[in-house]
């Protein structure tokens, strides 16, 4: 019984050794590839292209994995992520890869949809009602709101996300020493929003604010928000996949 064990041990210890030995060695790697990229949320089709060039960059150290990534998916347009967890590598020359990561990302956009505030551009009538309400004349009431047409502006090209949990397969085969010719996919649960969202839910806290300093009535107040395109952020919206799959030359040290 005890020599059956010893002998299963060995064999476990056979397998298990050379893996653990690699994890210790430091990998450091840099690459250019290709993607297709897509995703649950519309954000994915503000990109001109599902596909993009780019480069990956890497580092292995003790089993712990931290990569980035950054795609060009059209003119002004990029896509960027960073990614941080666990990966296991089997064979040499042909490799297979697998890992699960997590860790934030950023998308790029050549331009922006939104408005900023300008209640000059209301209604006549929502005009008077702004003014009756508040005790302000529109002027007045625009100073306090002017911060937030370049703020909406600048966020709008943008959207903010995080990988909560990353898969990733891979398979490349060793061309020369320190090369390796490969193709991978990737799928990702992640929570994302975009700087529209992230702008308009900003701008609804200020309105907010802001009638409640002046008593500006409940009705008054629903129809200067959704004139000026403030609301809360859809905290329900947020959650999605994404995905892709590209292929790549790397140079590993």
């Amino acid at each position: 019984m005890r020599g059956n064990l010893l002998r299963v041990l060995a064999v476990v210890g056979s397998i298990c050794v050379p893996a653990a030995a690699r994890a210790d060695v430091a990998r450091l790697w840099v690459e250019g590839r290709g993607d297709v990229y897509g995703g649950s949320s519309d954000l994915f089709t503000r990109f001109d292209n599902d596909f993009g060039l780019g480069v990956e960059a890497g580092l292995e150290l003790l089993g712990l994995t931290v990569y980035g990534e950054g795609l060009m998916m059209g003119t002004d347009q990029y896509l960027v992520t960073g990614n941080l967890g666990l990966d296991a590598i089997f064979g040499e020359k042909a490799r297979f890869t697998i890992g699960a990561y997590t860790g934030p990302f950023l998308m790029v956009f050549p331009e922006s949809s939104a408005t900023g505030v300008d209640f000059s551009t209301l209604p006549a009538e929502q005009q008077l009602a702004l003014e009756s309400a508040s005790g302000l004349t529109v002027a007045q009431a625009q100073v306090e709101f002017d911060g937030y047409a370049q703020q909406e502006e600048d966020l709008g090209r943008s959207a903010f996300g995080w990988n909560l949990i990353r898969g990733r397969v891979g398979l490349d085969v060793r061309v020369v020493p320190g090369f390796f010719l490969g193709v991978a996919g990737q799928l990702a649960y992640h929570l994302l929003i975009s700087g529209e969202d992230v702008a308009a839910g900003a701008k609804n806290e200020a309105f907010e604010k802001f009638a409640a300093e002046h008593n500006i009535p409940p009705d008054v107040a629903a129809q200067l928000r959704e004139a000026i395109g403030a609301r809360p952020v859809d905290k329900d919206a947020l959650d999605g996949f994404n995905y892709n799959a590209h292929a790549y030359l790397r140079l590993e040290f």
